[in-house]
């Protein structure tokens, strides 16, 4: 009886040893500034996202913006304003390296508003892309999680963007130093 009790422990013992938690991973920064150069349409141009959240569980992303802000080098020329409320952002992680490096493949969706601006019409509309990126998102303090990236990825207007995603809490930082430097 005693040898069976042995035998019982260390089965248990095994199975809980191989046994996998859920690995559960929440961020959030202030925002990024997307650079980007439109390789289909011979174009470059600044998108900005504004409060961006994102949750990885296990080998799944899901995230959003409260604003996505898209064609600052557009808005110039053609006075149009191209924004989504809320776009969301579901993603594969087909690679991790020390749980901040990550490689993943992802849609994104959201309510695409556009205005002109000499014009009180909005238009309505579903903007949507998917892609490849290779991303950096270490956790700091109280999860905050600055956001760089390389992505490529395609778009509802046939725009093949390649680019660089920079965290707007480094951009600030620079640019406050920068000016800060000015005044010395």
């Amino acid at each position: 009886m005693n040898r069976l009790r042995i035998i019982y422990f260390l089965f248990f013992l095994f199975i809980i040893s191989k046994i996998n938690a859920q690995d559960f991973r929440f961020g959030w920064n202030i925002g990024s500034i997307n650079l980007y150069g439109d390789i289909k349409n011979d174009e470059s141009d600044v998108d900005c996202n504004i409060f961006h959240f994102n949750w990885i569980i296990n080998k799944f992303s899901l995230g959003f913006n409260i604003l996505d802000i898209y064609d600052f080098n557009q808005k110039k020329y053609n006075g149009i304003i191209k924004y989504s409320i809320l776009p969301v952002k579901l993603s594969y992680v087909l690679l991790s390296d020390n749980d901040w490096l990550f490689l993943s493949v992802y849609g994104k969706a959201g309510w695409q508003l556009t205005r002109i601006i000499n014009d009180d019409d909005i238009n309505h509309d579903i903007y949507g892309s998917f892609g490849i990126q290779l991303f950096a998102f270490p956790e700091l303090i109280y999860n905050y999680s600055p956001y760089f990236a390389l992505f490529c990825e395609y778009d509802t207007y046939k725009r093949l963007k390649i680019g660089l995603s920079l965290d707007l809490s480094i951009v600030s930082y620079f640019i406050l130093r920068a000016w800060a430097e000015s005044y010395r």
